[in-house]
């Protein structure tokens, strides 16, 4: 019994001290950020058809909080046709399954 309670009280406190990550749309992008770490990962943002030339940001804030992009997630530039060129910053740490598909 006291193994059962040692073990509950230890997923209790597991829970309470993770934060979960939040998604961001900022200057047309869309992140999924984790307040503990502070780093945040470049979305699929469904709203926003990328074209021309874009630049992501090293940082961006949100609720008070800088963040910074380490990731562009799965799929992030996906269908974008009209895609030109991408400034990637300093510190992306890795590049999502098929980030580029289907850009023409």
């Amino acid at each position: 019994m006291k193994r059962l309670l040692s073990l509950i009280m230890l997923v209790v406190v597991a829970m309470c001290c993770y934060a979960e990550q939040k998604v961001y749309y900022v200057d047309g992008f869309k992140y999924l950020a984790d307040p503990d770490t502070k780093e945040a990962t470049l979305i699929n943002n469904e709203k926003e058809e990328y074209e021309g030339d874009v630049v992501i940001p090293a940082t961006f804030t949100a609720d008070g909080m800088e963040f910074k992009v380490t990731a562009l997630g799965d799929r992030c530039f996906y269908y974008c046709y009209y895609l030109e060129s991408v400034t990637i910053p300093e510190g992306i740490k890795s590049l999502g399954e098929d980030c580029f598909c289907l850009c023409i």
